[in-house]
């Protein structure tokens, strides 16, 4: 049994508090059906869990006998999960906090009957865990559920979870009852096979070995103080703590995450610098594993070379016992997960990685290399070409770079989720290391982020616009990592190139740093210093859902409106100096190869913003922003729109769902409430497909639609990113899936 089966019982101790929590719980109301006439028996007062650990009495069967404790024993102390564990030990904390106050609030347990009203039959296994979860409803309300998991040492389990309860007593009481439970399992939670007898035992040796498995312990269970620890193999409190190791509860960057996400219902901390050592291990158990069920055979791939190359196959979610029937998988057979960091790759590995990012970069490059300037300083070809043709493939290598790089993992990251008013709000602190800085998107180097601005784009932006998406980012150094990232690259396909040549011709092909010197030597201006320091930080989009092809069916715009607006998206600069942009810009146009397109150009007035239009392209000045689109109709619609007054900042659907967001923020998503009209209209569709009752229910569907709103704001340690969702969202999704199961074949 490996981490997806402990996850399992992860979910299964979590929907147990939340089950017992919830006063809907179908378990609960029929425990109150059937001890109804005992209960009208006994006395209405309920004893306290103080009064009933003092008299000896459980607070939820009072017929079970409290177990009794060795008097000679030291006495226990209550414990905490995160000081029995060392920083090292494990990749994954999680904690499912304040159930109680979750599970009682209207719209979960509206979730819950939507599911119930249409998931139909409920298995019995279910219905077995729900009988449990209602006869330990009151033990079970005010329960803690914690896990661990990605080992990082291998003399510990795959995964751990535990139930905390308020205190040691009701934690010893309850014990008994979860093993028992949990021996109940059906087969698809276990891997264990029933034995059938040995060579040499016969009949009575085999009916032993069947008395003796018959209620197999498919999980290790142990207490310690008030929790309750569940793995899938044997395991010491001592293994958990490596020697001389900081407990997880000091680690500096465990408690900035937890700080900052203390009153989230549910919370997460991974470590990054661990994942990449616990996905080697468990890639070294699944081979050992399958080592030992004879299963590895010559036309496998070694999963150590895998590792070592940077990717892992995924271990099996059961543990073997000599049968491959008895294993599922995790990811289907032959699926890779590639390892998260770069830390392990070697050089020759990193080397390989950015000539496969720049691969592109190089074919649209080779033309040029013929024409570069020779030693002597002569040119191959006639010289080497500073006009249209060359330029334009120089340009169009550097944009080629802005999407490689080697992705750039934070230290640490904190995530919590909490139910806020009437969204969902998912919370993520990315910690970086001291004096490092990660970019926006951990994949996307290139995007490097500037500082938290007050964002004005919105003001610019049409008030219609369904997606608008702004970032704060540092183009200067943008463009010097995308040309040092992109020479590095040509450098090395260079010397693989000259690998065996008794000649190397290529030796002095210039690299990007070099072509873009002899341009801004020829065109009298510095990219970086003369152009792009004229630009802010502040660049948006803003455009439609139709433009993403979603469709629209029940959106704010009419059909009308949607046939005069154009499908397309507009992009939002700041500048800085706008005067100077206006003056570089037709060089640096002439010297990427597009002079003739700036020469067509003809320009137009429209309420004295001056719209520019060409082949392909449009843009215009608006306030301190360049608005560019490559629909003149899309830009036209801009400057109408910003003229009248009817931006995205100044209407209530943008700036109301919005008025969370920190005044000064690194990135900012909205999308409009267009979306869940959209949904909306779509779940009802779905439901007039189906029997009665959901016809009923499509027609009395009545759900509020809501915006989903996203920022990105700095914390001083690293980057916090929000994101809300509405409630409404959650239940509408719930609809549609209860939905589908129940009408599937």
């Amino acid at each position: 049994m490996h981490f997806s089966q402990n996850l399992i019982l992860t979910a299964l101790l979590t929907i147990a508090v939340v089950s017992a929590a919830s006063p809907l719980s179908y378990a609960q109301k029929g425990a109150r059906r059937r001890s109804a006439s005992s209960r009208q028996t006994t006395s209405p007062a309920k004893k306290s869990t103080a009064t009933a650990a003092a008299t000896g009495a459980s607070p939820v069967a009072s017929a079970t006998k409290p177990v009794p404790r060795d008097a000679g024993a030291p006495a226990e102390v209550e414990q905490k999960f995160d000081e029995l564990i060392s920083d090292d030990s494990f990749a994954i904390y999680g904690e499912v906090r304040s159930l109680s106050q979750l599970m009682r609030s209207e719209d979960v347990t509206e979730l819950l009957g939507t599911l119930g009203k249409f998931a139909g039959e409920v298995p019995a296994e279910m219905n077995q865990f729900l009988l449990f979860v209602g006869e330990n409803s009151e033990a079970l309300s005010d329960a803690t559920v914690i896990f661990a998991g990605m080992p990082a040492r291998p003399e510990i389990p795959n995964a751990l979870a535990a139930l905390r309860l308020p205190t040691i007593e009701e934690a010893r009481r309850f014990e008994p009852r979860l093993k028992k439970y949990l021996s109940t399992l059906p087969e698809w939670m276990t891997t264990q096979t029933p034995q059938t007898g040995t060579p040499n035992g016969g009949k009575r040796t085999a009916k032993r070995s069947a008395k003796r498995t018959s209620t197999p312990q498919r999980f290790v269970i142990k207490r310690h103080g008030n929790l309750l620890f569940a793995s899938e193999k044997p395991f010491t409190l001592r293994s958990l703590k490596s020697e001389n190791a900081t407990p997880l509860a000091k680690d500096t960057h465990f408690q900035q995450a937890r700080a900052r996400l203390s009153s989230e219902q549910f919370f997460l901390y991974l470590n990054i610098g661990l994942l990449s050592q616990s996905t080697r291990l468990l890639g070294e158990r699944h081979e050992a594993q399958m080592r030992t069920s004879g299963e590895a055979n010559d036309s496998q791939v070694n999963i150590s070379e895998m590792n070592r190359a940077g990717v892992v196959v995924s271990p099996t979610t059961g543990e073997n016992r000599g049968t491959a029937d008895s294993e599922t998988t995790l990811f289907p057979p032959g699926e890779r997960v590639v390892q998260l960091g770069d830390a392990e790759m070697s050089d020759a590995e990193k080397k390989a990685a950015l000539e496969a990012d720049i691969e592109l970069e190089a074919l649209k490059t080779e033309e040029v290399d013929s024409a570069s300037p020779t030693e002597d300083g002569a040119a191959e070809g006639g010289g080497m070409k500073a006009g249209a043709d060359s330029s334009g493939m120089i340009w169009q290598a550097f944009f080629g770079g802005m999407f490689g790089g080697a992705s750039q993992w934070p230290e640490a990251v904190g995530v919590g989720l909490a139910l806020n008013g009437r969204d969902l709000l998912l919370r993520t602190l990315v910690i970086d290391e001291a004096g490092k800085q990660s970019p926006l998107i951990p994949f996307l180097p290139v995007l490097t982020r500037g500082p938290a601005t007050i964002s004005e784009a919105a003001g610019i932006a049409p008030a219609d616009t369904e997606l608008f998406v702004a970032l704060s980012l540092d183009v200067p150094r943008m463009y010097e990592e995308i040309v040092e990232r992109v020479s590095e690259t040509q450098n090395l396909t260079a010397q693989e190139k000259s690998k065996g040549q008794t000649t190397i011709a290529n030796n002095n092909t210039p690299t990007m740093a070099a072509r873009i010197a002899a341009i801004e030597e020829k065109y009298k201006f510095r990219m970086k210093e003369d152009f792009l320091a004229t630009l802010g930080n502040e660049v948006a989009l803003s455009t439609s859902l139709s433009y993403l092809g979603i469709s629209t069916v029940g959106g704010r715009r009419s059909r009308a409106s949607e046939e005069k607006a154009a499908p397309d998206f507009v992009a939002l600069v700041a500048l800085k100096d706008k005067d100077a942009f206006k003056t570089m810009l037709p060089k640096v146009a002439e010297a990427m190869g597009m002079k003739v397109l700036f020469d067509m150009a003809k320009t137009e007035k429209q309420n004295d913003i001056e719209i520019i239009t060409s082949v392909g392209f449009a843009y215009a000045y608006v306030n301190n922003f360049l608005v560019f689109s490559t629909s003149p109709a899309a830009v036209r619609r801009v400057v109408e729109n910003y003229s009248n007054g009817k931006t995205l900042a100044a209407g209530e659907g943008f700036r109301d769902p919005t008025a969370w967001q920190p005044r000064e923020k690194v990135a900012q998503v909205f999308v409009a409430s267009s979306m869940m009209e959209n949904l909306i209209a779509s779940a009802k569709k779905q439901l007039a497909q189906g029997d009665a009752e959901e016809k009923n229910t499509s027609a009395t569907l009545a759900f509020d639609p809501a915006a989903i709103t996203y920022a990105v704001s700095d914390d001083g340690i690293g980057l916090m990113h929000e994101l809300r969702l509405p409630k409404n969202l959650l239940k509408l999704m719930a609809v549609m899936a209860a939905a589908e199961m129940k009408q599937a074949p």
